[in-house]
């Protein structure tokens, strides 16, 4: 018998995640491969913990996981995009010791995957085979900005919740009050219509990274085709690296402790960033080159249908 575990509800309803884990089911795994969804149980602080009658241990998840669980075979396969793997193993720890894990992640980068594989290995809790994979990233809506590049506004524009400590470099280049770098003007949330419509409609879209290295809003913005300036990006996918003709990146030298990979030297990079966008602010064959290249990448490997697909054709081969 095999259980897929995920979060279905919609409460989670920032996330695109509960919808691609309905899609995925519908779709593939109900038909295909004989499918059962686990049994909700109850939230545990920002997870939630699901049952599964032939285990006598809860499976638990977050709102941007599911697990796949092939009893017979004794095979798991998970896909997240969750930032904190420690957590999402420790969480599971039973499930990991008795069956075979392929665990693939949209965050990827190395240094956090060691960390994970260390501790592991330290307390040599695991009997059976696991590995740590690169997956894919998406954007946090299920159903993409309907905007196109159009760029009205001869501006650098970003905008954001928040800028946490690993993005600082915002915040200068913010204090600079330079006129045609326009970052988290008005305060407070736009609505993501009115959000979407400004970034479509901007010369170029300044990102940053998310929690980990790439960020909702680098996929959004490559569905608009709309030329992107930030960080070169160090996270991997599984299937592709991100060429640097479809955004426009800025080097930098990383921080060597946690969190990895961010910058070391905010100044600097506020510095590099504002000489990148003068560089390039009035090369108007050159931003409809990378934002064209954007909306290429975009369709060739991030829509839905190619992410369903996908996952689907890795978990084929695993079983």
């Amino acid at each position: 018998m095999n259980y897929f575990v995920g979060e279905f509800s919609g409460k989670h309803h920032r996330e695109w995640f509960p919808s691609f884990n309905q899609a995925l089911y519908e779709n593939y795994l109900r038909e295909n491969l004989n499918t059962k969804i686990a049994k909700y149980k109850h939230v545990k602080g920002d997870m939630r913990v699901f049952e599964i009658d032939e285990l006598d241990y809860d499976v638990v998840c977050t709102g941007n996981s599911n697990f796949f669980i092939d009893l017979d075979k004794k095979k798991v396969v998970c896909f997240n995009t969750y930032y904190n793997h420690r957590r999402l193993v420790a969480e599971n720890i039973r499930l990991f010791e008795d069956f075979d894990v392929s665990f693939y992640c949209g965050h990827y980068y190395e240094k956090d995957i060691q960390e994970v594989r260390r501790i592991i290995e330290r307390g040599s809790r695991f009997k059976n085979e696991y590995k740590f994979l690169p997956w894919i990233f998406r954007p946090l809506h299920w159903i993409i900005p309907r905007y196109e590049y159009n760029p009205k506004n001869k501006f650098l524009f970003f905008k954001g919740l928040d800028i946490p400590k690993h993005r600082d470099f915002l915040n200068i280049i913010k204090s600079k009050n330079i006129s045609d770098i326009k970052i988290n003007e008005g305060g407070g949330r736009l609505p993501f219509e009115n959000y979407h419509s400004t970034c479509a409609e901007s010369l170029v879209c300044l990102s940053a990274p998310g929690v980990k290295d790439m960020c909702n809003r680098d996929i959004e913005l490559f569905s608009m085709g709309v030329p992107t300036l930030r960080t070169k990006f160090f996270s991997e996918l599984l299937h592709v690296q991100i060429p640097d003709d479809v955004y426009i990146p800025v080097e930098f030298e990383q921080r060597r402790l946690k969190p990895y990979g961010m910058p070391s030297d905010h100044e600097k990079l506020a510095e590099d960033m504002i000489n990148k966008w003068n560089d390039i602010k009035k090369d108007e064959d050159y931003l409809l080159k990378v934002g064209k290249r954007a909306k290429e990448f975009y369709n060739e490997f991030f829509t839905n249908e190619k992410l369903m697909e996908f996952t689907f054709t890795i978990l084929k081969q695993e079983l």
